[in-house]
């Protein structure tokens, strides 16, 4: 992977989550995991450019299935769907 043209040294965590698509707390996890080393400038956080490429390489290629499904299979309503099961008669309520 060649590194972005200007790129900087190093990415704050708010440009991290921006850049790489990853929410604060999932780059928090990855820390806490040790899968992401970070330097402290302060009470900043800092993720360095090669640290942040090597990351991104360590990660499992995608076999384009989320949760064992194809993405489009999961807008299809599946037999154990609350939404395909009978309307069963409400308990508690007087007839």
């Amino acid at each position: 992977m060649q590194p972005i043209e200007n790129s900087p040294n190093a990415y704050t965590i708010k440009e991290f989550s921006r850049i790489y698509g990853v929410s604060r707390s999932f780059i928090y996890k990855e820390v806490a995991r040790g899968n992401l080393e970070v330097r402290k400038a302060g009470r900043r956080t800092l993720i360095l450019s090669h640290v942040a490429d090597r990351w991104l390489q360590s990660l499992p290629v995608g076999s384009g299935l989320q949760n064992g499904k194809h993405p489009k299979e999961e807008d299809t309503p599946c037999a154990s769907s609350p939404h395909d099961r009978a309307q069963s008669p409400s308990r508690g309520r007087g007839r």
